[in-house]
């Protein structure tokens, strides 16, 4: 009766020692994490913090590797035609209204895509309260202003183009080591 007993003691503690243990290294592990994979909200995100608001089951791995998905580097037109500067032959005046264009555009750009951020936090707040015609309008409104920034690129490119001269674009076609110049 006593080894009983004895058993039984012994494996109820052992099961609340493990149990205690798991959750104790649950909430250690979120601490440690909140620093490196904090949500865009502010919610935690982790392999074990599953249970917390905004928390994630599963591998998050490609937030602490520097994945930005998707917004990485943004090519300014204009930028390739002044690394080839001097194969192309540009003059100092064509230079300066190439980098005045690179630089309009990539100004506006950077004000377009900031009001686009900003249109998708106020598309995360009226999803979570569940406002869902809210969140098709304003999901029209960022396609139609990522719309129009596709187009101001290409009108800046068109631009860019017209200051170079038919002989420095078909060297700049023979010049080209890809076949996007064909």
């Amino acid at each position: 009766m006593f080894k009983k007993s004895l058993v039984i003691i012994a494996l109820m503690a052992l099961l609340v020692g493990t149990l205690t243990a798991g959750t104790m290294r649950k909430g250690k592990d979120c601490d440690s994490q909140m620093k490196g994979t904090q949500m865009r909200d502010g919610n935690r995100m982790g392999n074990d913090c599953g249970d917390m608001k905004g928390g994630m089951k599963g591998n998050n791995n490609h937030k602490r590797r520097g994945n930005k998905g998707g917004k990485g580097h943004k090519m300014i037109p204009g930028a390739m035609i002044l690394r080839q500067a001097e194969e192309l032959k540009l003059t100092d005046t064509q230079i300066t209204n190439i980098k005045k264009l690179s630089m309009d555009f990539a100004k506006e750009a950077n004000t377009k895509r900031a009001a686009i951020e900003n249109l998708m936090i106020d598309k995360r707040v009226a999803m979570k309260a569940h406002n869902f015609s809210a969140v098709k309008k304003i999901t029209k409104t960022v396609f139609a202003k990522k719309e129009a920034l596709a187009l101001e690129k290409i009108n800046t490119c068109e631009n860019i183009f017209k200051v170079l001269t038919k002989e420095q674009v078909k060297l700049m076609k023979e010049n080209c080591s890809t076949k996007k110049c064909d």
